[in-house]
């Protein structure tokens, strides 16, 4: 293959793409650059991204698509580089079906017609289904709102979605928004135990993330809540004390957030995040 010829997994996805997505993102007026595509409003920015696995070979590999979103009408930058990576709001297509999971579609061998077909035929159903409808969806903030909040795919709203909340001046969709936050560092899958450092981090961030947020809504950690950050907190003091990297990396720029936390619950931890940072 010489230097000027595309390598036909470079060449099978680009046939794929150019079939399906590029006539209805031209309807939409979408521009091009490269393997994004992007569509701006005076309220919206929206983008699609096709992206390829970067362990693909010359003739075998894969690829997924990513759909981003930001709302300049909400206060939210525009973002000044093309593609979904670069939005405030990201999803991967295959989040968006009913039996949410990350969607590849792959090619064994992408000279092979038939392959190439099916894929085509898998993208086309999917594209039409879940991928073109949420990306003329979520043109309008109050309809992502909406999705993030009821959609089972969204999984449970995050500091993103409280902060659209108050970009779009609703009480309402921000109590829904730090309720399910809540609701979901109150689960299992927060495990926060000395012994697992790593949950027990990530769950005081979270709990420290939320903090300025409650305040603006004029609400604050209590009960069960109030309870479980303060141990989160503690034992992440306990897990940089003992020198665990993880935190040098993950807690340094958040540490303002955690010492803030730190004294609505009464718990020092500026020692340890001063010699986390050294």
């Amino acid at each position: 293959m010489s230097k000027s010829e595309k390598a036909p997994i470079t060449d099978a996805v680009e046939q794929v793409v150019r079939s399906v997505l590029v006539p209805t993102l031209k309807e939409r007026g979408f521009r091009k650059q490269r393997h994004h595509w992007w569509g701006d409003t005076d309220a919206t920015h929206r983008a699609v991204t096709v992206q390829s696995s970067q362990y693909n070979s010359v003739a075998n590999g894969r690829f997924t698509i990513e759909i981003g979103v930001s709302y300049p009408c909400v206060g939210e930058d525009r973002p000044n580089k093309p593609g979904a990576l670069y939005c405030r709001h990201r999803e991967r297509i295959g989040f968006l079906l009913q039996d949410s999971h990350d969607l590849w579609w792959s090619y064994e061998d992408a000279r092979d017609p038939v392959e190439r077909l099916k894929n085509e035929d898998s993208l086309r159903e999917v594209w039409s289904t879940a991928g073109l409808p949420f990306l003329d969806r979520v043109e309008d903030p109050t309809e992502y709102m909406e999705y993030l909040l009821r959609e089972p795919a969204a999984g449970p709203p995050g500091i993103e979605a409280i902060e659209l909340a108050q970009g779009l001046g609703s009480q309402a969709y921000l109590d829904r928004a730090i309720d399910g936050y809540l609701t979901d560092l109150r689960s299992d899958h927060h495990v926060h135990t000395y012994q697992n450092p790593f949950s027990v981090g990530d769950l005081a961030v979270y709990y420290a993330e939320l903090l300025p947020h409650l305040h603006a809504a004029g609400r604050s950690l209590t009960g069960d809540d109030l309870e479980r950050a303060h141990e989160a907190v503690t034992e992440t003091v306990k897990a940089l004390e003992a020198g665990h990297q993880h935190y040098r990396y993950r807690h340094h720029n958040r540490a303002g957030l955690l010492n803030e936390l730190g004294d609505l619950l009464g718990i020092e931890t500026r020692p340890a995040l001063l010699t986390a940072s050294d």
